[in-house]
């Protein structure tokens, strides 16, 4: 006959040591799943770093090539703004003579440029320095025109065949021209 308790006993003690082998089965397949999961991740971040370091590489190439590029043009700006300030401080040098010494810069490019007839233009803030007898002494050949320059000095000479610009903006500027290399050699040699 068969023992009921027995054959239950053997029923669950099978049962208990199937549940055992898979529960055991399944940690077994967790692990190693975690371990490869694991080993992806490690994977995926070391590649994301090294995609990340070549990034920083790449930007840090580029940002040193600008700065290659850059720095020529900082160091041609820093000396042009060296030229015109020379070139400003020739002009405000001119602007500061005392009237004496103003008065003779005019006759002299009024001597040297002038022909008979021409109309002499003086700058709107020469009035003040030049007085209106200036001209007797300097030619009884040239009229003094009731129009007046917006330069900062100097003259326009009007004639019958052409004008001749002789404020201090086209003197310096003939200057410079005639100069400017020679002025860059010497500021930065």
């Amino acid at each position: 006959m068969l023992d009921k308790d027995k054959f239950l006993k053997e029923i669950k003690a099978e049962a208990l040591s199937r549940a055992e082998v898979l529960l055991n089965t399944a940690k077994n397949e967790k692990a190693e799943s975690l371990k490869a999961l694991d080993k992806e991740l490690a994977e995926s971040v070391d590649s994301e770093r090294q995609k990340t370091e070549a990034g920083v590489g790449l930007i840090l190439s580029r940002r040193l090539a600008d700065a290659r590029i850059a720095t020529p043009k900082i160091i041609l700006t820093a000396k042009q703004k060296a030229v015109d300030a020379a070139y400003n401080k020739a002009t405000q040098k001119i602007l500061s003579m005392s009237d004496a010494e103003y008065k003779g810069f005019i006759s002299g490019l009024i001597t040297k440029y002038a022909e008979d007839g021409d109309k002499v233009v003086f700058a709107e803030c020469d009035k003040k320095r030049i007085p209106n007898d200036f001209f007797k002494t300097v030619s009884t050949k040239l009229t003094v025109s009731g129009k007046t320059h917006s330069g900062q000095g100097g003259v326009i000479l009007e004639g019958k065949k052409c004008d001749k610009n002789l404020t201090i903006e086209a003197l310096m500027k003939v200057v410079r021209e005639e100069t400017e290399s020679d002025v860059a050699n010497v500021l930065f040699l």
